[in-house]
């Protein structure tokens, strides 16, 4: 920028320069030209009317004047050179996720010009779905220096560029091939070997148990993040083996992988680190351990924690979970049909007690109408005693008190008018997603049909 700056100003400098001597030159040749030419006795007439000629007197050798040009051009194009031999760019991170290029051609061409121009990179993101191998190849070539490659949805490129990657960039430590689909066990063979790798996303893409196995081999003691959602040609096998061995995990995501109970089991007992889990879809398991959640006692610094889409989660295992992880902020659990209302509730401090305050203001709501509609009943007395058993809930402080997230869409059996209830009694606490995807707002009372009425005191089970 600095050095842009220098060359332009130069230039603007030289250029006025230049104009100004051409200008000075041209006014000097109109003034010998008339001063030769005016009569003495008229030098204080308007020049125009004292010169014969006039009109050819301000004219200047073409020669000359396109000489002047031609070394203000010489001028620029020297400076130029000069900053092109001076300049050495110095760009470190290079993210072009968003950026659409409007040919193949150009993109590949812009790629490889700057890669060349810039060999130090070490972060290249770019999600360009007509990104081939040997484009990538081309920028592999000059960026050395690579510690992060995000390469998500670049459904052209295959095997044999990722094995370049990792033979060429041995500082490799984050790594994501989203949607990369037609990469091998060799692929990751050859990313993971230098034993760098901290995060890695494999999602969608032709990996087998082998590139677990080696994945285990090469990256057990520093791989920390792994993503390997819809990777359809994993085991159980290779999944108990990064269960078993990769304890320094933080965060893993199996969505739609071959889980099992013995999986989960596993995780608990050999990666206490974890704080994000994803367990989405992975199927159906009647095992008591699955079911009542126990295996999630043991990880009780997860934050995050998707279940979503499993017909084996039940209002006992959501309890549970919201029991033992303290410091759960984000719980995902939409599309199951056996859940109810009733692992939330306890999330209003004393429920009993706030169901019997809703009894009396539901009492007190009947019997002003009643008196409303019938005022020859009203004797004078009142139950407004009652209310001094009234009683404002808030939001628990031990039981699930830092809960920020909470999806429940396509949960069937869930009733709205206590999750509004929730929300409420959180003060803005809680942010729950309803059935249809959509925000349900705070509701201390709810309305129906034109009428206020408050949320009813039994519990759905």
């Amino acid at each position: 920028m600095f050095v842009d700056m220098f060359i332009t100003e130069v230039i603007q400098s030289s250029v006025k320069q230049l104009s100004s001597e051409i200008v000075t030159e041209q006014n000097a040749s109109v003034e010998n030209q008339s001063n030769a030419n005016m009569p003495m006795q008229q030098s204080t007439l308007p020049y125009v009317e004292s010169v014969e000629g006039s009109v050819n007197c301000g004219k200047q050798d073409p020669n000359h004047q396109e000489q002047k040009m031609l070394q203000c051009k010489t001028l620029h194009q020297d400076l130029n050179q000069i900053a092109r031999q001076t300049y050495q760019p110095s760009i470190l991170n290079l993210d072009i996720m968003y950026v659409k290029f409007h040919s193949v051609s150009l993109g590949t061409a812009c790629l490889r010009t700057f890669a060349k121009a810039n060999p130090g990179l070490h972060m290249f993101s770019i999600a360009w779905k007509e990104l081939t191998d040997h484009s990538f190849e081309a920028v592999i070539e000059s960026e050395r220096e690579l510690k992060t490659v995000s390469l998500v949805e670049c459904e052209h490129l295959y095997t044999s560029s990722i094995i370049k990657l990792g033979i060429s960039c041995q500082h490799l430590q984050n790594i994501d091939l989203k949607g990369v689909n037609f990469i091998q066990d060799p692929a990751i063979t050859a990313l993971v070997s230098s034993g760098n790798v901290r995060k890695l996303s494999l999602a969608e893409s032709d990996i087998t148990d082998v590139a677990l196995r080696n994945i285990v081999r090469y990256g057990k003691d520093k791989l920390e993040d792994l993503d390997l959602s819809w990777c359809e040609n994993i085991t159980e096998d290779g999944l108990n083996e990064i269960a078993t061995a990769c304890s320094q995990l933080r965060s893993l995501t199996l969505r739609r992988c071959p889980a099992t109970a013995n999986t989960l089991k596993l995780l608990s007992e050999n990666c206490p680190l974890l704080t994000s889990l994803n367990l989405s879809g992975i199927g159906s398991m009647n095992e008591d351990v699955v079911i009542s959640c126990h295996w999630v006692t043991r990880l009780d610094l997860l934050e995050q924690l998707d279940l979503s889409w499993n017909l084996w989660v039940t209002n006992d295992g959501v309890s549970t979970v919201l029991q033992s992880c303290i410091f759960l902020r984000h719980l995902s659990l939409g599309g199951n049909k056996m859940l109810t209302s009733k692992p939330y509730l306890p999330m209003i401090s004393d429920v009993a007690k706030w169901r019997r305050s809703q009894a009396v203001l539901r009492f007190k709501i009947q019997e002003r109408r009643f008196l409303q509609d019938h005022p020859e009943s009203n004797t004078g007395d009142s139950s407004d005693e009652e209310y001094e058993d009234l009683f404002l809930p808030h939001r628990s402080t031990s039981y699930a008190s830092e809960l920020r997230y909470l999806n429940l869409e396509y949960c069937d059996m869930v009733n709205d008018i206590h999750l509004g209830e929730l929300v409420a009694v959180c003060r803005g606490t809680l942010h729950i997603v309803g059935y249809y995807g959509e925000a349900v707002e705070p509701a201390w009372i709810a309305a129906r049909m034109g009428s206020l009425f408050l949320a009813p005191s039994g519990i759905v089970v």
